[in-house]
This record gives C-alpha cells, structure tokens and sequence, in this order.
C-alpha cells in the first residue's frame, strides 16, 4: 500500500502518521520529526509505479523555516531538490512532512488508497456530501472502484467497489423521468442519483458503511414515493408530504433517520416503477403508506407488511378493473355491430333506390307497350310526340334520382365514418389508444365497411347508368319523332340495293 511505502521510504515513525482519503485525495501526514531519510531512485520508481496516473505532491513543514512544496513528478528533479534543503538544516530544526495523492477521476484508474480511511470517510458524510461525492463518480462514468489491500468487496446497482467492472441493469433517463413525472424533489435539477445507486447487492461487514448507504438510498426512495420532498442541504434536513387516504407532512432529519423500514419500502419502490400503469400503482401505494405511517413527526417508518397490503389491494383493484374493462370491451363490440348494421343499411337504401327508379320505367314502359298493342295491334312506331316527351321526362327525373340517392349514399357514409371516430374517442379516457386499436383490430371491420359501401356503390351506379342508357335507346328505337329504326332500315336496303342495281346495268350494257 502506498502508505505504508513512503512511511517506510522517508523513514518515518509508523505511530506518528495519520491518515485520511477523501473522493479527490488521500493524505498521509507524519509527526514532527527532527530527521528522516531522502529515498533513493529506485525506491522512487517503486512509489511512482504504485501511484500510478495520480498526482503525488510533499508538503514539508518546518518549525524554522517557510514551508515548502515538492511536486514528485520527476523522480531526479525532486531527488536534487529535497536533498538540497535537507542539506541546509539548521540546528533544532525539526519537521513534519504531508504526501498527498490527488486522484484522477478515471473511469479505469480509480483507486482507494486506504479502506479503512475512506469507509470512515464515507460513513461521516451527511446528504449532501454523498450526493457530490457519488455525483462525482457519475459524471465520471466511474462505475467500479479498486480498494488497495483489501478484502472487502461490494456492489450497488450502478458501481461496484473491489469487483470486476459491471454494467448498470436499469435505464437511469427513464427511470429519473418517471420519478420526476409522479414526485415532485427540490434536488431533482441538481442531481440526477437513484435509489438503485445505494441499494447493496448483499450485506456488507462494516455496518457502518452498510447503515450509510441504508440512510441514502432510504431518503432518496422516499423522495421517489412520497409526493413532494423539499430538502434543506446545509441543515440535512427534508420537509416531505404524501397525499394518501390521508394527508401527511412530515420534517426529517437525514442525518438521523432511520434504516428499518429501508426494506419495506425498497420492495414498495421496486414494485411501484417495475412496470404497468405507472399512476395507478404510485396512487395506491401512497393510499395504503399513509394508512400504515406511525405518529413519529420526525420518521417515515411505517408498521406491518404494507408491501403485501399494497400487493393485494392492487389484486383487487385489478379484478375491479378487468371486469369493467370487459364491460367496455362488451360495449365497444356492440357499438361496432351497431355500425356494421348502420353500413348495411346504407348500401340497402341506396339498393331500394335504384331498384324504385327501374321498376318505375319498366312499369312505363310495359303500359305504354300493351296500350299501344291494343289501340293499334302493332309495335311500329310505339311513341308519338308525347309519348317521347314524357319518356324523356321520365329519363330526366330518373337521372336526377341518382344524382339525388348517390348525394344521400355519401352523406350517410361520411356520418358513418364520422360516428366511428367518435366511438373511439368516446373510449379514449377509459382505454390507452393501443388497448383500443388492440380491441377494434387496428380498424380492421370498419375499413371491410367502407370497402363495401364503396364496392356496392360503384356496382350499382354502373348498373343504374347502364339501364339509362338502355331506356334512352329504347325511346330511340320507338318514337317516331326520331324515326331512328326507319333510318337503320333505310341504310341497311339502299346498302343491299345497290349492288344489284349495279348487276343488272352491268348485264344491260353487254
């Protein structure tokens, strides 16, 4: 250890030396001395070799003369330059000498000089002092720490002291996001540390490091549960206020809390952000904590297996929820059935409308046939002037009947659409959107609807159009207004005439 190395190297008195390790240095001070020894160069090398990237300094104290200070960078340099002072020692002088080790936060090179020295370190440190200091390590993306000569290993969620380098198993953005979201803490913009960040994997051996990291990791989860936490640094002290079945308000001290009930509300806190409806868990758990909260205005300690109370209160609430949720199921179903029918019938009006509109010009046209048959016992020229006004006002009327029935068709299809939208909407504070999608199939019955209507709307306007255009032929061919069959006839013999004509001049001529 490179304590125990200059000790050794400068000659010093081991009893005299003091030591102390903080997250930025480590020092060894010695009594006053009226000698100590200048190490060689190689002994030198040897301590370079164990400080390794951090900075080693001496600050040598006389009670003669002004201090001074020696930067070991160069082993030569420092050598010439102690051994020229110590050469100038005047008689009576005597002196005290302060190595220091400034560390370099390096996420591969951090090191704790001195168990013993830095576990003390730790374990005095108040709330805000464990905030910089493990901070510190954080922004340094240190997440595994080297104890010189030391047994003791242990690890939290994010950093792992004497063990191999391990990565951190949650995801700390959205885990702060989540707890920002629900609590409202004063340090929030300050610091960006978990719960998880103290949370021991197993028990350590000295229950004063282990009571320290139990005190933090406590204060912060009852930050992450507990509504509002207003923390006084300086004083080490939190006003904290949780809104349950009762209002509560309470002033910690952290310095003086509690660790007993640290389990209760880890598994609490665990539970609460492991997953699921994020609102409904923070509620319940802050509704069943201030049933069970002990009168002590200065504790958070809370009696009995409040874990399992919330666990099964959550159960209950559960069935209460599925057997509501497969009431809105039911109704959404029924909705959607309704809206199918509603599609159905859209397409059967729009039917009974074409099939109005061609019964009626059948009608027409069959009277119009038998009366003529009877009044002239033939079927050449069917309609006279008027009967072809009138055929062509029925044409007309049939024509602006479509225009009419497609109008409506598109009118009831675009409510169609627009009472589906609302029915999801009407769900959407009850239901998450993908719950919804989930329950209607992504939208699956209501695109085969208007694929229908669609599909029926175009078939029969094709169909609607095409008789028209049948019964505008048929006016064509039967009125003598237009004469329209005389004039095919008409063609058709003078193209047969003709030929034969031509024969018979041709037969003439020879």
């Amino acid at each position: 250890m490179i304590g125990d190395s200059l000790v050794s190297f400068f000659g010093l008195n081991v009893e005299q030396c003091a030591k102390s390790e903080s997250i930025d240095s480590f020092i060894l001070k010695s009594g006053k001395t009226d000698s100590f020894d200048i190490p060689s160069a190689e002994k030198m090398d040897l301590v370079y070799k164990e400080v390794g990237p951090d900075k080693l300094e001496l600050r040598l104290f006389s009670n003669i003369r002004e201090d001074v200070q020696f930067d070991l960078k160069e082993v030569s340099v420092f050598l010439n330059s102690i051994d020229e002072y110590y050469g100038d020692k005047d008689e009576g002088e005597s002196f005290s000498l302060e190595f220091i080790i400034w560390k370099t936060l390096d996420s591969e090179n951090f090191t704790i000089r001195d168990e013993s020295s830095f576990i003390q370190y730790l374990a005095s440190l108040d709330f805000k002092g464990a905030m910089y200091v493990f901070q510190k390590l954080l922004d340094s993306n240190i997440d595994h720490v080297t104890i010189d000569n030391s047994e003791l290993s242990f690890e939290t969620e994010s950093i792992a002291f004497n063990r191999s380098k391990h990565s951190i198993s949650f995801d700390r953005k959205d885990k702060l996001n989540k707890v920002n979201s629900i609590c409202h803490r004063s340090i929030a913009g300050q610091y960006s540390l978990l719960p998880e960040d103290f949370t021991l994997s197993s028990e350590i051996r000295n229950k004063d490091l282990q009571s320290f990291f139990e005190r933090i990791e406590l204060m912060l989860t009852l930050s992450s549960i507990w509504d509002i936490s207003i923390f006084d640094l300086d004083a080490d002290t939190a006003e904290i206020k949780l809104n349950g079945y009762k209002s509560i308000q309470r002033a910690i001290s952290i310095s003086a809390l509690t660790v007993k009930p640290i389990v209760e509300y880890r598994q609490i806190y665990q539970w609460i952000y492991a997953g699921g409806n994020l609102s409904d868990r923070i509620g319940l758990a802050r509704n069943i904590i201030s049933l069970h909260l002990t009168p002590d205005d200065k504790s958070a300690v809370i009696a009995g297996n409040v874990f399992q109370s919330i666990r099964s209160s959550f159960e209950v609430y559960l069935k209460d929820n599925i057997s509501r949720y497969v009431e809105i199921r039911n109704k959404i179903n029924d909705q959607l059935t309704g809206l199918t029918k509603d599609s159905s019938d859209i397409v059967s009006k729009f039917t009974a409308d074409f099939q109005k509109s061609i019964f009626s010009f059948v009608s027409f046209f069959i009277s119009v046939v038998i009366l003529r048959f009877v009044s002239k016992s033939d079927f050449d020229n069917i309609m006279g002037f008027d009967l072809t006004v009138i055929s062509f006002g029925f044409l007309g009327l049939a024509i602006l009947y479509l225009l009419y029935s497609l109008f409506e068709l598109n009118k009831r299809k675009k409510r169609f659409e627009t009472n589906y939208a609302l029915l999801k909407n009407r769900f959407s504070d009850l239901l998450l959107k993908d719950d919804i999608n989930r329950i209607l199939n992504k939208d699956e019955q209501f695109d085969s609807d208007l694929k229908f209507i669609r599909q029926s709307r175009k078939s029969y306007v094709w169909a609607w159009v095409i008789l028209l255009v049948i019964f505008l032929l048929i006016i064509l061919f039967t009125s003598e207004l237009f004469s329209v069959k005389d004039r095919i006839l008409e063609l058709l013999n003078s193209d047969v005439s003709s030929p034969v004509s031509d024969l018979n001049n041709h037969c003439i001529d020879e």
